[in-house]
């Protein structure tokens, strides 16, 4: 039973952690040269008019890769998962060796994979993140929200733990996971 309340405990706090992540879609770089869409649109009718935007901008210039992770933001927002994957995959394909953008672009990456529930690519895209920034704290969470996918508990908790270092309180939530699967 202290299992099942520990694990209820930490997904809501992965939950709550992708709170943070979660972007706004009216920074400047997405509306530019576009009109301020109406009011009396939906919201998901706003993101369509932006993804709109976007592939035209993208025709103009098929090679900036930032116009690719913006179009992957707008699907993502209104849940058009596959087609934010496919936006991702044509970033990293213009991105070039210089940018700085990698770790973004692959956690993102890595996060649509999770939703899918595409395990390996998943995997595959967090140890790419990794190697370009492994000190990105939303993709230590991506990592152990795949370790919890995988039932991998143990690689779950280090993934907590190395977030934890400088953290009092993340601390406190690796302690009671260590707790519940009675490692302590």
């Amino acid at each position: 039973m202290r299992k099942i309340t520990f694990l209820l405990i930490l997904l809501s706090f992965l939950s709550v952690s992708t709170v943070f992540a979660d972007i706004n879609l009216k920074p400047s770089f997405l509306w530019k040269d576009l009109t301020e869409p109406s009011t009396e649109l939906s919201e998901e009718d706003q993101v369509l008019n932006v993804i709109w935007g976007l592939k035209e901008a993208i025709r103009e210039d098929p090679e900036d890769y930032s116009k690719y992770a913006a179009l992957a933001v707008a699907y993502d927002r209104i849940g058009y998962y596959e087609e934010a994957m496919y936006a991702l995959k044509s970033a990293i394909k213009y991105c070039s060796d210089s940018d700085a953008q990698w770790d973004f672009i692959y956690g993102n990456l890595a996060r649509i994979c999770l939703i899918l529930k595409q395990l390996d690519e998943a995997k595959d895209a967090l140890d790419r993140a990794m190697e370009y920034n492994p000190d990105n704290i939303i993709n230590n969470v991506h990592l152990t929200q795949y370790f919890l996918m995988k039932s991998e508990y143990k690689e779950a908790a280090v993934a907590m733990k190395k977030d934890s270092d400088s953290n009092a309180e993340k601390d406190t939530y690796f302690n009671w996971y260590q707790y519940a699967l009675g490692e302590l």
